[in-house]
């Protein structure tokens, strides 16, 4: 390794340690980038790829975030994208994800090739670098997935993958071989099969396969790699394998419902408190959770805010709001519960909870009454008694 290649990667290690250090002392955003996948690979020379990076924020909230990608041979970004985007603000804990079309020169040798980005925030002072390395392959033959469709699966459910495998190369291509590896995943195929038979796919031709998967009931809420493994022939019979990754993501509805759990509300106090229960019934988590109280028929809130921020909610859980109101009538709640789904997705649900005013307590003199009662015929039986003892 040459002697300047050695102080460049010591100054990158200096950096990244000073960046961690102030992060952790004066806990400011920390940016963790990495290239999430690029289609179609392996990258083909004289075409291009879209490349997906995402960005992770480890620290507090992240403003203008700019990565920019940096044209170096065998690169290139398309004439339609500028080599620099720029991220407003990312939240604590939050991601964001950018598409970059990259260009790949047409005289690019075969092997990994790295793609080089900078980026830098804000907060940071310097900027930094990030390397991912591109698979790009010359031969006369490839095959690489063109086309995917994939429904979301719940756990001990069945979807159907679609897989669309096209010839990149210069040649046509025969007998190929399409098996799934399932092992380790918590899917199995149906009736069709973990392996699929394409007789011929012609130069610049797609072929498409198709795969029946069922789910274990197991299954996490979360996407699952999985390889599929290729053998085909070239038109002079030359084997190539391959092995390409499938994403099948395990997905379930949430099931959040919200009831009235307690009121101090009824027809002799129309001001006072309302808790309002908020279930998560279905096998996913939510996250960032929130209930807005707006404004419905019969009633007005007079909290301060009428968001109540819950936060996250695991599965088969619950949580409680409180609100103030006043009330002119029965009153029907109109109760909107805000949150995101485990793929970040946002996810609003919105309840219409009536209230039947009832009559207040009321103060009972029926004991006082029997008291007095008992006490004036015991004074009538004692004069009475009197009354004869001195009449004999």
């Amino acid at each position: 390794m040459k002697k300047t290649n050695i102080i460049g990667m010591l100054v990158i290690g200096m950096m990244l340690i000073t960046l961690a250090g102030i992060a952790s002392a004066k806990q400011l955003p920390v940016a963790e980038v990495s290239v999430y996948k690029y289609e179609p690979a392996p990258a083909q020379p004289g075409n291009y790829i879209d490349l997906y990076i995402s960005v992770v924020n480890q620290g507090t909230d992240m403003n203008d975030f700019k990565i920019k990608l940096v044209p170096e041979y065998p690169y290139s970004v398309a004439s339609e994208q500028t080599p620099e985007v720029i991220i407003t603000s990312i939240p604590d804990t939050e991601s964001a994800f950018i598409k970059y079309r990259v260009n790949i020169d047409k005289n690019a040798a075969n092997g990994y090739k790295n793609i080089s980005f900078e980026y830098t925030h804000s907060d940071m002072p310097v900027t930094m670098k990030y390397e991912y390395a591109i698979d790009i392959r010359t031969t006369g033959v490839s095959v690489a997935i063109d086309t995917y469709d994939i429904s979301d699966i719940t756990p001990g459910g069945k979807t159907k993958l679609t897989l669309g495998l096209k010839n990149f190369g210069k040649i046509g291509v025969k007998n190929l071989d399409a098996t799934l590896d399932l092992s380790n995943t918590p899917f199995a195929t149906t009736m069709s099969g973990t392996k699929k038979r394409i007789d011929n796919i012609e130069q610049g031709a797609t072929e498409t396969i198709e795969y029946e998967i069922i789910a274990d009931t197991s299954a996490q809420i979360k996407p699952y790699k999985v390889p599929l493994n290729l053998q085909y022939e070239d038109e002079r019979g030359k084997t190539y394998t391959d092995t390409l990754i499938v994403s099948i993501p395990v997905n379930a509805k949430p099931e959040v419902t919200a009831v009235i759990q307690s009121s101090d509300l009824n027809l002799d106090n129309t001001q006072g408190k309302v808790s309002f229960k908020i279930i998560n019934k279905g096998i996913s988590d939510i996250k960032q959770a929130s209930v807005i109280l707006k404004d419905g028929r019969g009633y007005e809130v007079i909290s301060p805010t009428i968001t109540d921020y819950l936060g996250n909610l695991n599965s088969d859980d619950f949580e409680t709001a409180d609100f103030e109101v006043t009330t002119t009538t029965d009153p029907v709640f109109n109760l909107e519960v805000q949150f995101k789904d485990a793929y970040n997705n946002d996810r609003s649900i919105t309840f219409a909870l009536p209230l039947k005013l009832r009559a207040g307590p009321q103060t009972s003199y029926t004991g006082t009454i029997i008291f007095a009662l008992i006490i004036i015929a015991g004074l009538a039986y004692w004069f009475m008694r009197k009354k004869r003892k001195n009449v004999r």
